[in-house]
């Protein structure tokens, strides 16, 4: 017989009394889950940081300034040693600066019970899980509010869809895989023009040339695809 799987430890980011009372409940109410405290702003965590007693932070946008640009040099080592798992409001714009910190998992107010819980054990496990709602407000703020639309349930001929795909990204150039990578991490078209010193029309191009390739019929789709193919680092 297999020895159990040790629990998942995890260490909330406290700032709003509710949101911390809810997650303490929910893992409480899971045999796999375990509570391991919590702390209230960044010299707390950089404290607990040298102890290894938990596996998965989870904080909201509003921890501590953790996600102020002054305190980036801080942020990535924490990212170097844990993972961790953020939940925002549906403020786009503040989605998709934060999204930059190269999270683990991201999440909302919003999300189910059940999304919760599959985005701390997939996070807990070092897999990235975005919630549909992220994605469409990453979308949104790269592609405009309309690209989100048309997003569609996986099916049995979406998964052979996939598997072409991943085959297909073989086919992308250097420079294609370049602006596909500058896509998963948010920018926008202006921005990929001016980082590669090349014409916006030049990378509406390229763009087009990818979704083709990869039989992605919109923004939504390229995502997905990148998320599905760990390309959203």
């Amino acid at each position: 017989m297999s020895a159990q799987e040790p629990n998942i430890r995890i260490l909330l980011g406290d700032t709003q009394y509710l949101i911390k009372a809810g997650l303490t409940q929910l893992i409480r109410e899971n045999s796999d889950l375990e509570p391991a405290g919590s702390v209230h702003n960044l010299a707390d965590l950089q404290d607990r940081l040298h102890s290894e007693d938990f596996d998965l932070l989870i904080v909201d946008k509003n921890f501590g300034d953790f996600f102020e640009e002054e305190n980036l040099p801080l942020t990535g080592e924490i990212f170097k040693q844990k993972y961790v798992l953020a939940i925002s409001d549906m403020d786009k714009e503040g989605i998709y600066r934060i999204h930059k910190h190269h999270l683990t998992g991201f999440i909302t107010y919003e999300s189910s019970k059940e999304e919760i819980l599959e985005a701390i054990r997939k996070s807990a496990a070092g897999i990235k899980f975005f919630s549909p709602r992220i994605v469409e407000a990453l979308i949104a703020m790269t592609y405009g509010p309309g690209a989100a639309a048309g997003m569609r349930p996986g099916t049995a001929a979406e998964r052979d869809r996939k598997n072409v795909q991943s085959e297909a990204a073989a086919l992308l150039s250097d420079r294609e895989k370049e602006i596909l990578q500058l896509v998963v991490k948010g920018k926008t078209a202006q921005e990929m023009a001016d980082d590669l010193f090349l014409s916006i029309h030049t990378i509406y191009t390229h763009r087009k040339n990818i979704l083709k390739k990869l039989s992605c019929k919109n923004a939504t789709e390229l995502l997905n695809f990148a998320m599905n193919n760990n390309l959203m680092e």
